[in-house]
């Protein structure tokens, strides 16, 4: 390979990597948003903490789970496509944060998980 192909191709995956971690470092180190306080997040990335209160899995492998934390409640949803392990793992009272995609669905809001951190307590 030539080293100007060669010094291209780093550069390109420089700034991948950079973007990738950009992305990352604003997502997981974000503060919180309590679930009362999601009406003015619609269509942001968000950090969630709350209580599991329901979990229903879809025979489509689609996990849908109600999320409630002191100020109110909220479905959450992990399809299957998205590769989120902890799904098929939560149980009702179970304590966990969420990275996903504030939205409307059918006038409601929810949140569409892009990562579940199961607490450990």
């Amino acid at each position: 390979m030539e080293a100007k192909t060669l010094n291209r191709l780093l550069l390109v995956l420089a700034a991948i990597g950079v973007l990738t971690f950009f992305y990352f470092a604003q997502v997981s180190l974000a503060t919180p948003v309590k679930i009362g306080d999601l009406k003015d997040s619609v269509g942001r990335t968000v950090r969630v903490d709350g209580e599991v209160s329901y979990v229903n899995v879809l025979k489509e492998g689609h996990v849908f789970f109600g999320l409630r934390d002191k100020t109110g409640k909220i479905t959450v949803v992990s399809f299957a496509g998205a590769g989120i392990k902890e799904s098929y793992d939560l149980i009702e009272g179970q304590s966990v944060s969420i990275i996903g995609k504030v939205q409307k669905y059918k006038g409601k809001l929810e949140v569409v998980a892009k990562n579940i951190a199961i607490s450990e307590t």
